[in-house]
């Protein structure tokens, strides 16, 4: 037997005078109702509705319950009401971790307006891109791109990034424009060093 339930379901009943009203506003079956009351009184030993072909009426006993149990379940009521009101708000400190060039060209221009949204958060945010321990340095969550290794983390895709080979119009006049990959091995470049390795990604 649901305890809350059952209290529910009496309280309905004695409020309306009624079985079959109370399961009516509650969406149940009448035998349904009537047996959480049953069961209650069992579990309490006492009874606490006098029952007649005509009418329901509580007993001195079902009279104080009945009290009590109006302040039990408006205070459950409450507490849930709270809890989910609460639960939509975002709430404490955030420390995020991100690639440089993500953390400045795009989180940081929308950083303000998001915590604007919500005032009940404070957000640490680090840009860096070499590779760090979210658990030994307390970071809740991190934008990272590539394959993940395994671990015990949870991840989510949540998009793709192209890398695009870039060169400025005054090299490309006084070296030439590259014909195919294998021809880059001549020319100079500004490399990027893998934030896993520390080597000079090819």
């Amino acid at each position: 037997m649901d305890r809350f339930e059952a209290m529910r379901a009496f309280v309905r009943v004695v409020d309306s005078g009624s079985f079959t009203q109370a399961a009516r506003q509650l969406g149940l079956h009448k035998a349904t109702v009537s047996q959480q009351v049953m069961a209650l009184e069992a579990t309490l030993g006492v009874r606490l509705l006098t029952r007649s072909t005509r009418s329901v009426v509580p007993t001195a006993e079902g009279l104080a319950y009945h009290r009590r149990a109006c302040t039990i379940l408006q205070q459950l009521d409450e507490a849930e009401t709270e809890l989910r009101q609460g639960g939509q708000a975002i709430q404490g400190h955030l420390r995020v971790d991100v690639p440089v060039a993500v953390g400045r060209l795009v989180l940081a221009p929308a950083m303000r307006e998001f915590l604007d949204r919500h005032p009940g958060l404070s957000v640490e945010l680090g840009c860096s891109d070499r590779v760090v321990d979210l658990v030994g340095a307390g970071v809740d969550c991190a934008l990272r791109g590539g394959e993940l290794p395994d671990s015990g983390l949870a991840a989510r895709r949540i998009g793709q990034l192209r890398f695009v080979l870039c060169a400025a119009p005054r090299y490309i006049d006084e070296h030439g424009l590259p014909q195919t990959p294998e021809a880059l091995a001549g020319h100079r470049q500004v490399g990027y060093l893998s934030g896993a390795t520390g080597a000079l990604r090819p």
